[in-house]
């Protein structure tokens, strides 16, 4: 992009930002409710507006999913010819999307299914409640904070019945580094290391859009880094799932350690309010976030991303919805759409 017109982008950006309501407001939010009919419509017109391909995305299956309360109705919608969405009913709202991946649940035979947020899909057998495809069996504790968290998502959103949306898309100028980001250009994350992946992956973007050396050349794949670089950030953030506090302290020795000086690794520990505002300043800035939900909660089934965009859904000037747009750090379902008020913590590099 042009230097005049990544200008004009940013300045635009920032124009609508400071016109819009901040995240600050949700809680006095307004949430739109649809038939079917209507909600088929607005999940593909969704699908098809933030598409990277020529390619049409259709609605296959309809299931419903479980809530962990009851002022939630949850339903699962399949896509051809891939992907799927995660529907709040009663409040109009898309929880989750992916165009690559495929049902989430689809291996979760003879079983209750419940959806815990973000990531988080839950089997219920018999008495117990067990995340994921490795069935890992959730305290009583687990469920209790899976219920309180999804009631302030229920407390953050008011609905209404009528009303179009007004959609704002944002993403960073150089966002086309995330959607085009192959699988062999970052780490591989198959030992619940997501925190140190996301920061390989904020890393690269670093190190190739502002042409400076974040990642050592060694280090280095073309678009992206190699795999081995993870296990040389593991030296400074360790080789255990990590929170995004310690991740930013990591980073910061890992900075000091190559020689870098200059840019330092932040983090807040606070709402979804604070997270969407920060990722909303950071893509003005051309500078992704990374996002985590539930790790200030003590959970165990917390999962971090980098988010490099944003929606925000207006109706007569009030908001209705927002959700976040990230890498997941996965390599069979690299993008995903997630719904702005599951993340609490945050974590950015100043430079």
């Amino acid at each position: 992009m042009a230097l005049s017109r990544r200008v004009l982008v940013l300045a635009l950006c920032f124009l609508l930002i400071c016109s819009l309501p901040t995240a600050s407001a949700f809680a006095d939010g307004l949430n739109l409710l649809r038939t079917d009919k209507e909600a088929v419509i607005y999940i593909e017109d969704y699908a098809n507006s933030i598409s990277n391909s020529d390619v049409k995305y259709h609605i296959e299956s309809k299931q419903l999913i479980n809530a962990f309360t009851k002022e939630k109705s949850y339903a699962l919608y399949t896509f051809l010819p891939s992907g799927y969405a995660i529907y709040d009913e009663k409040s109009g709202v898309i929880e989750e999307m992916s165009l690559e991946a495929e049902d989430p649940f689809e291996k979760f035979l003879n079983a209750e299914r419940y959806y815990g947020g973000p990531m988080n899909y839950i089997a219920k057998i018999g008495n117990h409640f067990y995340l994921g495809d490795q069935r890992i069996k959730l305290s009583l504790a687990d469920v209790r904070i899976l219920t309180e968290k999804e009631q302030k998502t229920v407390e953050s959103r008011t609905k209404i019945r009528a009303g179009s949306p007004v959609t704002y898309d944002f993403f960073l100028s150089s966002s086309s580094y995330f959607t085009t980001l192959l699988g062999n250009k970052f780490p591989d994350n198959t030992t619940g290391v997501c925190t140190q992946v996301a920061c390989a992956i904020m890393l690269g973007y670093y190190n190739y859009t502002f042409h400076t050396v974040f990642v050592p050349s060694a280090y280095e794949d073309g678009v992206g880094t190699t795999h081995s670089f993870l296990s040389f950030l593991q030296i400074f953030m360790g080789t255990a799932s990590s929170g995004l506090q310690n991740a930013a302290n990591g980073l910061d020795s890992y900075f000091s350690y190559i020689g870098l000086l200059g840019p330092s690794a932040n983090c807040d520990i606070s709402n979804y309010s604070a997270v969407f505002n920060r990722v909303a300043q950071r893509v003005g800035q051309n500078k992704p976030t990374i996002i985590a939900m539930f790790s200030s909660m003590g959970a165990p089934y917390n999962h971090s991303v980098v988010a490099y965009g944003y929606r925000m859904e207006l109706v007569n000037n009030r908001m209705s919805s927002a959700s976040l747009f990230v890498h997941n750090g996965w390599k069979n379902n690299k993008l995903g759409v997630y719904s702005w008020d599951w993340f609490a913590d945050s974590l950015y590099i100043s430079h």
